[in-house]
């Protein structure tokens, strides 16, 4: 669960703090890692509509988001990959579009308890006709 706080400091002075939309998710294992396959995962994630869009803390609308990630470990080094669809409610902003979502991560294990990672990560939309 995530339980945002946001603080907003508008040209004009002053504060505005207050929760934006919550999001609950859930992994689960699809397959763990076998020796020649990586393990894959499917996230799940819904963010609700409770933050006040007026106030710009929401966006007014329920999303989806699914989310497929596989991971390999290949001592001293685990490759992560991933990628996702989120589906937009509209039913407030008509111009908010469907997103997909893309990754790739390097991590490397300096010591044990220490790892360098290196991510990239995507989102774009998916209104392809445009």
């Amino acid at each position: 669960m995530e339980l945002p706080f946001d603080i907003l400091r508008p040209e004009g002075g002053g504060n505005d703090e207050d929760l934006s939309d919550i999001t609950l998710a859930a992994k689960t294992l699809i397959f763990p890692e076998e020796e020649m396959f990586p393990s894959l995962l499917l996230k799940t994630a819904v963010k609700l509509s409770n933050g006040d869009e007026n106030e710009g803390f929401g966006s007014g609308d329920k999303d989806i988001k699914l989310i497929l990630a596989a991971t390999k470990s290949l001592d001293p080094i685990t490759l992560h990959a991933n990628i996702g669809y989120t589906f937009v409610e509209d039913d407030v902003d008509a111009s908010l579009n469907d997103t997909i979502l893309h990754g790739l991560a390097l991590q490397y294990s300096l010591y044990p308890k220490l790892d360098f990672v290196f991510e990239i990560f995507g989102e774009g939309d998916s209104d392809f006709e445009e």
